[in-house]
C-alpha cells in the first residue's frame, strides 16, 4: 500500500470506538442479536480549520468548536493497515478521542461522499468535522 501524499504533514490523531460484528447468535433472553467486542479506529489526519460562517453547527456541538477538514494520512482498525481510507463501518456524527496540534479534545466527524474521479485513492479520504476542546 502506497503513502499518503500528506504524509509528514499530520496534526491530529483521532481515535474513534466502533461496534463489535455481528456473532450471529441470538440472546435466548431477549431475542437481541449478540455483537462482538468494540474496535478502535485510529485515524491520523492533515486538518485545518475553516471559518466559514455559513457552514451549519449540528445540534449538541459547542459554540466555541472550530470546523475542520482535511485527509486522512493513515487509519488501522485494531492496529491493522487500512491506508489512508476510512472503514465502512464508520457513521456521521461519531465522536471521537482527538488531539489537533496541542489540543485534545473530541471530534465530531461528517462523513461526505467519495469523488467520482477516484481522488480519494490518491490523496486519501476527506475527513471534516467539528473539534470541541475538553
Amino acid at each position: 500500500m502506497s503513502e499518503s501524499a500528506f504524509a509528514g504533514y499530520e496534526n491530529a490523531t483521532l481515535t474513534f470506538t466502533l461496534p463489535g460484528e455481528t456473532t450471529g447468535e441470538v440472546d435466548p433472553l431477549t431475542g437481541n442479536r449478540i455483537f462482538g467486542s468494540e474496535r478502535t479506529l485510529v485515524v491520523v489526519a492533515k486538518l485545518d480549520q475553516n471559518g466559514n460562517p455559513r457552514i451549519q453547527r449540528l445540534p449538541g456541538v459547542d459554540p466555541q468548536a472550530a470546523f475542520l477538514y482535511g485527509r486522512v494520512i493513515s487509519a488501522s482498525l485494531d492496529g491493522q493497515n487500512l491506508g489512508f481510507n476510512l472503514p465502512a463501518g464508520l457513521r456521521s456524527n461519531q465522536r471521537a478521542a482527538a488531539t489537533w496540534g496541542e489540543l485534545r479534545g473530541e471530534f465530531i466527524i461528517l462523513l461526505s461522499g467519495q469523488s467520482s474521479w477516484g481522488i480519494h485513492k490518491i490523496l486519501g479520504d476527506r475527513l471534516q468535522g467539528w473539534f470541541e476542546i475538553k
